[in-house]
Parts: structure tokens; sequence; C-alpha cells
């Protein structure tokens, strides 16, 4: 099987990852909320912080709801979105630091 068609076997199977997009329209809908609130700017981060940490949770719920099937054998892509998923720790200290020093530029750091 070539790498297309298994890149376009995975991307049917999973739906285009709509269950991701549909969880990220809830969470920036959430932080355009929290952020119309008069609300202290620390205050607003730190819901950010929760509005986002619930990403991966929706993501799950709305995947089972469109019966998306993205846990697939044999994915060789896998480990890619392994490797991803964990580069993006390295970038959580500057997310932290616009926090603590620069909290009006934290939405523009998280995303």
């Amino acid at each position: 099987m070539s790498v297309d068609d298994l890149r376009k076997d995975l991307s049917i199977r999973g739906k285009n990852g709509i269950g991701f997009l549909m969880s990220a329209s809830v969470i920036w809908s959430i932080i355009t909320v929290i952020f119309l609130l008069d609300l202290n700017i620390n205050t607003q981060n730190i819901y950010l912080f929760f509005a986002t940490g619930i990403m991966f949770p929706l993501a799950l719920l709305f995947s089972k709801l469109i019966n998306a099937d993205w846990k697939i054998e044999n994915n060789p892509l896998a480990n890619l979105g392994l490797i991803m998923n964990i580069a993006q720790f390295s970038y959580f200290p500057l997310v932290f630091w616009a926090f603590a020093n620069e909290p009006s530029i934290m939405i523009m750091v998280l995303r």
C-alpha cells in the first residue's frame, strides 16, 4: 500500500479529524466567553488553562459520537503523532513565563 493510499484510508476512517475540529470550536467558544467577561487577567488566564485541558476528552467524545476510528492497528503515523505531541512539552516553559511575567499576551503565546 502506498503512502498516499494509507494517508487517504486513515483520513477516511478517522473522518478527517472532525472530532478534534468540533472540540476546538467548543474550546475557542469557551475562551471567547472567558475573555468577554469582566475578570482579572490572571483569572482569565487560569480559566484559559482549564478550557484547553478539556480539548482531548471532548475530541474523544465527539469522535465516539460520529463513529470515527482513529485507533487503527499498525498505523505507521502513530509514532510521528506521538513525537509531535511530546515536542509540545518543550514549549510549556514559554507559556508559564508568559503567565507569570506578561499575562496580557498569554492567549497569543498559548495558541
